[in-house]
């Protein structure tokens, strides 16, 4: 089984707001972007059973949304890191890489600049739900624009090298800052 933790952060202000990677944890990702006023940090481990609570260090008290996940089924080579999109307005693009092996399991994550970005929604793309995020994968901080919203959504690529796989995604709100990335778990 594969761990993940997906991390973002409103306002982040010198690189990287998470300064450390918690035990035993790998990180993927970790990018802040001032045009987007967000961050998002994403680690993972194969888990061996002994795992609880972890614990985050960051530079400075922010907004900050946390996702930790458990995923079942996963293979020796288990993830690959997609593209990133960074807006400064109220849409971006989950752009996966081209998959390599069937099945594999696309989780796009959203970060936005303000509480009142979410719910999201997918306004397209092929094999995505379309709508708003399923209950439980939007999260708010706040709800000012000065807070955060953060939130993920997953599709499966039954056929490797599937180009198809791309999808839109709206804030409820729009012209703000906005990031999104994209990982593939394989089987």
């Amino acid at each position: 089984e594969l761990l993940l933790l997906l991390c973002f952060t409103d306002n982040p202000t010198n690189g990287t707001s998470f300064s450390a990677v918690p035990s035993g944890w790998t990180q993927l990702y970790g990018n802040a972007s001032k045009v987007a006023d967000t961050e998002c940090a994403i680690f993972y481990k194969v888990s061996d059973g002994s795992e609880g609570d972890v614990s985050l260090t960051m530079h400075a008290s922010l907004q900050t949304g946390v996702y930790y996940m458990r995923v079942s089924g996963v293979g020796g080579t288990p993830i690959v890191l997609g593209r990133e999109e960074i807006s400064a307005f109220g849409s971006v693009d989950l752009l996966p890489s081209d998959t390599t092996v069937d099945n594999t399991l696309v989780l796009g994550a959203v970060g936005f600049d303000g509480g009142d970005g979410e719910p999201f929604s997918v306004d397209s793309g092929t094999g995505w739900p379309s709508g708003e995020f399923p209950a439980g994968q939007n999260l708010e901080v706040g709800s000012s624009g000065s807070d955060l919203s953060c939130g993920w959504i997953t599709r499966e690529v039954a056929t490797a090298g599937d180009s198809t796989n791309e999808a839109s995604v709206d804030a409820d709100r729009g012209n703000d800052g906005f990031r999104s990335i994209v990982v593939m778990i394989q089987p």
